[in-house]
C-alpha cells in the first residue's frame, strides 16, 4: 500500500517517472484477479462496447485539481510495450505513439486524438478468456484529457 502495509490485492500506483499533475502522459497500473474483488476489475468491463458507451469518462483528483478523460482506445497488448515510452523527440512522434495506441482499440470510439493531447493510460493485467495462452497480457483503457 501507499504507506508500506502488506496488502495481497496491491495498490493502484502512478508510474514512478510521470508527475500527476504535470506530465503530458500518465501511466496508472494496477492489479486484477478472476478470483479476487480487486479495484481493477472494473477495467474489464471495457471488453463490451456498450459498457464503453455508457462509462466514457474517467476522472481524476488530485490535491491540487480533478481531472477528466474521454477514453479514445481500449486493447490489450501482449508484445509491444512501446505503450510505456514516456518521452518522445518531437510533437509529430508522440502523435503518431497515440495514434498507434489509438488504431489498437478493439472498438472505434470516434475520439480523435492530437499532439497536444494529455493522455491517461490504466493498465491490469486481461482475465479475458481470449489471451489465457499469452505469458504477458495487459488491458489498457487509454483517455485523453478533456
Amino acid at each position: 500500500t501507499p504507506d508500506g502495509e502488506y496488502n495481497q490485492l496491491g495498490s493502484i500506483y502512478l508510474d514512478y517517472r510521470v508527475d500527476i499533475d504535470s506530465s503530458k502522459k500518465l501511466l496508472v497500473y494496477g492489479h486484477n484477479s478472476k478470483n479476487i474483488d480487486m479495484p481493477f476489475n472494473i477495467l474489464e468491463e471495457y471488453y463490451d462496447k456498450d459498457y464503453y458507451d455508457s462509462h466514457k469518462y474517467i476522472e481524476i483528483t488530485t490535491s491540487t485539481t480533478k481531472k477528466k478523460y474521454e477514453i479514445f482506445s481500449v486493447h490489450v497488448e501482449t508484445s509491444d510495450f512501446s505503450y510505456m515510452n514516456i518521452k518522445f523527440k518531437t510533437d509529430k512522434d508522440y502523435l503518431n505513439h497515440i495514434k498507434r495506441l489509438k488504431t489498437r482499440s478493439m472498438y472505434d470510439t470516434l475520439v480523435e486524438v492530437t499532439s497536444s493531447d494529455e493522455i491517461l493510460i490504466l493498465q491490469t493485467c486481461s482475465e479475458h478468456p481470449d489471451y489465457k495462452n499469452y505469458e504477458d497480457k495487459f488491458l489498457l483503457v487509454i483517455a485523453k484529457r478533456v
